[in-house]
């Protein structure tokens, strides 16, 4: 498959990607020698197992797609590989059959201990790797877990290692991407919308509720949720920034902020709070993320800056 220049932020990626076709033969020989068997048919798939990112913005962006992923393949039964940190996400999601918190943290694709073993056990079907970003450690993951059935995007090198390379259209929206790999595992078109699923339960929305009950927010002014901070290491906006926005915006209309982020954020998100004229709330590490998603249908807006 022929690598595409638009997938790649460095020139030497796309080159050894090029390289990386050129051995294409060589790799697919290799993979038939070492999985269990040749590809089969999907309607024969038992076991899948999904390999992505484990950073929260990227599982969401994941869950555009499983509900019809799951719909298409209903005698299939999906795992989802990721980290403790992400894996509320997924809680009470009906196309996944287990969540396995197994990613050493949100930012590392190594495994923690035993982990391997546990997967190779569950002899998967079919693995679906739906990163466009680091995707070759994914295709060598699920071909050590000697899947028969391997998709992943083929358009960005080492297609050889797939037994289903799938050509996505670059640049695209993020959650496109997975959607493409997911859609091609089911033979359907990707057209699917791109809005993500979570499924807070009961004690999400007490929880939630008692959140809201404890900030007794005014029901005649809209809410802002603001999120002023970023895992990024790079491309953090100043703080200076979101007072500004928000004072501009608290300036013109009567609302009622919300400052939200982790524990690690509440000196930034309180000096902010400090500089905005207007009826301000700080929360830093105090909802989880179904609750937080709860919350998040009571604001009028959101502002931030990332995923």
């Amino acid at each position: 498959m022929k690598a595409s220049r638009g997938g790649f932020r460095h020139v030497r990626n796309y080159w050894l990607a090029v390289g990386s076709e050129l051995a294409a033969p060589v790799l697919r020989l290799f993979g038939r020698l070492v999985s269990r068997g040749g590809s089969t048919p999907s309607a024969t798939w038992r076991r899948g197992l999904i390999i992505a990112h484990s950073h929260a913005g990227d599982l969401l962006y994941r869950t555009c797609s499983l509900p019809y992923l799951r719909a298409a393949l209903p005698d299939c039964e999906w795992d989802y590989l990721t980290s403790a940190a992400a894996a509320l996400l997924l809680e009470n999601n009906p196309a996944i059959r287990s969540v396995l918190p197994f990613a050493v943290n949100d930012d590392s694709s190594r495994l923690v201990p035993g982990a391997f073993a546990e997967l190779a056990s569950r002899r998967y079907d079919v693995v679906l790797c739906t990163n466009v970003i680091r995707h070759v450690r994914d295709f060598g993951l699920s071909l050590a877990l000697r899947a028969p059935n391997r998709i992943g995007v083929g358009n960005k090198g080492f297609s050889g290692l797939l037994t289903q390379p799938v050509h996505v259209q670059f640049p695209d929206a993020l959650a496109a991407y997975p959607r493409a790999i997911m859609a091609a595992a089911t033979d359907d078109r990707a057209s699917w919308p791109l809005d993500p699923h979570v499924y807070p339960d009961a004690a999400a929305r007490d929880r939630a509720s008692a959140f809201l009950k404890r900030l007794a927010l005014d029901p005649q002014r809209p809410v802002l949720a603001c999120f002023a901070t970023t895992r990024q290491r790079i491309g953090q906006w100043p703080a200076s920034f979101f007072s500004d926005v928000l004072s501009e915006v608290a300036g013109e209309r009567q609302l009622t902020l919300l400052l939200m982020g982790g524990a690690n954020d509440e000196a930034t998100l309180r000096w902010i709070a400090e500089r905005v004229q207007v009826p301000c709330h700080v929360a830093a590490g105090t909802l989880d993320w179904l609750a937080l998603a709860e919350v998040m249908r009571a604001c009028d807006a959101v502002f931030t800056m990332d995923s």
